[in-house]
């Protein structure tokens, strides 16, 4: 069965989703006060904007000029989530190098056209360049390698 949805219907839609799916999941964050902000204050702020956000231009393209529909594949969105939940996931237990060029590769899949060569220099590139600034320069705590190594 396909659906037939604007782009403006399809991306209101998606950002109100995770932003009520994001705003679900960190309703147990502690506020914390004006003076003190909690750990749930930033999350449950940026996921009501993109709850705001996600209604505005849903509502925007219900009630404004229409865009005609769209039909397109799914696996663009599948690609690009399972390469960001990949990274989430494998960035404590396989390291920042398998997890970034997870996210590489599961990013690459989404376009219509894939190259391996081209694919292995740009992983080598955000390897190298993300770990020198947030690894090296900025020191924050992960492991480059698999923490059993």
């Amino acid at each position: 069965m396909k659906v037939k949805l604007t782009a403006n219907a399809a991306s209101g839609l998606f950002f109100a989703g995770l932003g009520a799916f994001a705003l679900w999941y960190g309703w147990n964050y502690p506020m914390g006060t004006p003076a003190r902000i909690g750990a749930g204050y930033f999350p449950k702020l940026i996921s009501s904007l993109l709850i705001v956000v996600g209604l505005i231009v849903l509502l925007r393209d219900w009630w404004g000029e229409r865009e005609a529909p769209v039909e397109g594949s799914a696996r663009p969105m599948i690609a690009v989530l399972s390469g960001v939940f990949g990274f989430a996931l494998l960035l404590e237990t396989a390291g920042f190098i398998a997890a970034t060029a997870w996210l590489v590769v599961a990013a690459r899949l989404a376009g219509e056209d894939f190259a391996w060569k081209e694919v292995l220099a740009l992983a080598v590139v955000m390897i190298v360049g993300i770990g020198a600034i947030f690894w090296y320069a900025l020191s924050l705590p992960f492991h480059l390698l698999p923490y059993w190594i």
